[in-house]
């Protein structure tokens, strides 16, 4: 929706993350990706649990795995948030 027509309805634009923004879109538009700064003891270990070739570790909403790159929520994770991502690269 353009953001004339949520302000006159006064709704609130939804912004895509950068991941899934069109290369030629407008880049005020989406958001910049943070790189995430693991431990190298952790960023190791998480090499080793997974099969998967893992290039860059990103900042995002949830734990995924999209093609070489790993997104967490935060450089610090919880308990829950270890378990989630321990199953991810068990998978």
């Amino acid at each position: 929706m353009h953001s004339l027509y949520a302000e006159i309805l006064d709704i609130t634009p939804l912004v895509l993350n950068n991941r899934y923004c069109v290369s030629d879109a407008n880049q005020n538009e989406c958001e910049t990706v943070e790189r995430c700064h693991l431990s190298p003891l952790l960023w190791e270990d998480i090499k080793l649990a997974t099969a998967r070739e893992l290039h860059n570790v990103f900042k995002a909403q949830s734990i995924e795995i999209q093609g070489t790159s790993l997104y967490l929520p935060a450089e610090q994770l919880s308990s829950a948030q270890k378990r989630q991502l321990w199953a991810l690269l068990s998978e």
